[in-house]
């Protein structure tokens, strides 16, 4: 089912820059929809405490996975953010130094329930003896970015494209240990996927897992480090 999210503002536009308290001196912050640059780091928190009733970013040319996440809080708040492209901000820019300009803000950004599935490849071992001794090998396939439309899944795809090509290595090597591949889902809602499949395979079955490879890459350098039992190794 698709559930609607239609939002409706006006007021005056202000812009704030970056967001920092000074930005907001000898300015009617009230009922105000504030205009600033996206890579204020949560500065938005200003313009919500000075009583504006939305923010509007502008897009950077280039930014961070840090800055994203500046975006929103673990506490709930009921107050507006939204996204627009570099040129059509610059023509804002414009418009709120002009000094009277006053918009319109529609947000029709919609939400589609799904059902999302943990998929599960097995290669078999080939030593009886150890057959039963599964290595569980996974990555998860679903992202998130703090503009939905612009969710860019460059991590994931890294993780999930090393799932499957190390897949197809053991298809074409079969090991003496029983291999599952999983690409599990519902990362970015409370590890829902991780947490069904050691509900179902861990406690329910009581599959004999014994030993489990997590691959959670990043894009953000070349380095490869190993978390293993809450240490980190280069």
């Amino acid at each position: 089912s698709i559930i609607p999210s239609n939002v409706f503002f006006s007021g005056p536009l202000i812009y704030a820059d970056d967001g920092e308290v000074s930005d907001f001196n000898d300015k009617d912050i009230t009922d105000a929809i504030i205009l600033m640059k996206f890579n204020s780091e949560d500065n938005w928190i200003n313009a919500a405490k000075l009583g504006a009733k939305a923010v509007i970013y502008i897009a950077p040319t280039e930014t961070s996975y840090v800055e994203a996440r500046k975006k929103f809080l673990r506490t709930p708040i009921y107050f507006s953010r939204l996204y627009v492209s570099h040129e059509d901000g610059m023509a804002l820019k414009d418009l709120a130094l002009s000094g009277s300009a006053n918009v319109r803000l529609t947000s029709d950004m919609r939400y589609e329930r799904v059902e999302a599935e943990n998929i599960v490849g097995v290669i078999n071992g080939t030593d009886p003896a150890r057959a039963e001794d599964k290595i569980v090998v996974a990555a998860h396939y679903d992202t998130w970015s703090i503009v939905p439309s612009l969710a860019p899944g460059s991590d994931e795809v890294t993780a999930t494209a090393s799932l499957l090509e190390l897949a197809r290595y053991f298809a074409e090597n079969p090991p003496k240990n029983t291999i599952w591949f999983v690409a599990l889902s519902g990362h970015y809602h409370a590890l829902a996927g991780a947490r069904w499949f050691t509900e179902r395979f861990w406690f329910g079955e009581a599959a004999k897992i014994w030993f489990f490879v997590g691959l959670d890459f990043s894009t953000d350098g070349n380095r490869v480090a190993i978390l293993y039992r809450g240490s980190m190794y280069d």
